[in-house]
Formats: C-alpha cells, structure tokens, sequence
C-alpha cells in the first residue's frame, strides 16, 4: 500500500471517528470541560496490557493525543519524554494516547522509546479527544488535567517545553 493510500485511509478513519464521536458523546453535557469520559476510558499498552486512565485521578495529568504518521506528534514526543523525567517527581503524568490499534503502537514504540505511557486509542481516542475539546480534529492535541480532575488547558497542534510548562505552573 502506498503511503499517499495510507494518507487518505487515515483521514477518511479520522473524519469517521469524529462524526462517532458526536453521536456517542452528544449526551455527555458540557463535555469540552468534563473529564467524566476522559477517566472512565481504558486503553491497551504496546503490549495489549488494559490501562485504566483512572489510575491517574488525583494526578495533574497531560494527556498528548497524537498518531505515528502525524510529524508534529512524533517531533514533539522527545520533549514530553524529557518533560516526564522532569516533572514525574512532581506528581505530573504524561500519556500519550495513539489514534491506531496496538499493533502499530508496539512496531512504533520499538522504533521510539519514550519514558511515559503510550496507550492504543484507536477510533475511541479521536472520539475522546473530541469530548474533551478537540471540536478541530486536529493532531497532535494534548489536555492538562488538574489534581482534581478539571480541565486546565487544551493545546492544539504540536507544544514546546516552554509551552507546557506555562499550563502546569498554576497546578503545581
């Protein structure tokens, strides 16, 4: 398959997921602000290992949406490794959140090696994405969650160090 093939296939999943995405979450309220979704959601590891993303309840929590053919996803993932090696003494968390199956999220975490958890998404991460403010579609997006489970920032596209440290100084 030839990666213009791929491109295409990949727009057309994410256009699909979005409009789900809409029919599963129009009920969920002022869903740009909740993270009801967000910790009721489970997701596979590289190794197929469900992680609940309860786990981090009580945690400021980063949460980066983003996809293996996506460049700005990719150049800002050595950042967020270094940010969690910084910040996880800090009770900061950083997961990453992958629009694909497993199966590419474990050929990609061998070909990358990062220091925070990388979840298998799949259709259900878009979806996500959008209940918790992604109303753009766009990749890479990451969502700052405070302590107490509330929404403090939405970052569209691909974020700097700098960046991300501005959104979490308040919540430290």
């Amino acid at each position: 398959m030839s990666k213009t093939t791929r491109v295409l296939i990949a727009i057309v999943g994410i256009v699909l997921a979005l409009l789900l995405a809409r029919h599963f979450f129009s009920s969920a309220g002022n869903s740009a602000t909740s993270t009801e979704a967000l910790f009721a959601a489970s997701f596979p590891d590289a190794e197929g290992k469900q992680q609940s993303m309860s786990q981090w309840r009580g945690k400021v929590l980063v949460v980066n949406f983003w996809a293996s053919w996506c460049g700005p996803c990719r150049e800002e993932m050595p950042m967020l490794d270094g940010f969690q090696a910084d910040y996880g003494v800090k009770d900061v968390r950083i997961v990453g959140i992958s629009a694909e199956d497993v199966d590419h999220l474990k050929a990609f975490s061998e070909e990358l090696k990062v220091g925070y958890q990388l979840l298998a998404g799949d259709f259900e991460a878009l979806a996500l994405a959008q209940a918790l403010g992604n109303d753009k579609g766009i990749l890479p997006f990451t969502v700052v969650v405070d302590k107490n489970g509330k929404i403090a920032n939405i970052m569209f596209g691909m974020i700097d160090k700098s960046t991300l440290e501005k959104a979490l100084a308040p919540l430290l």
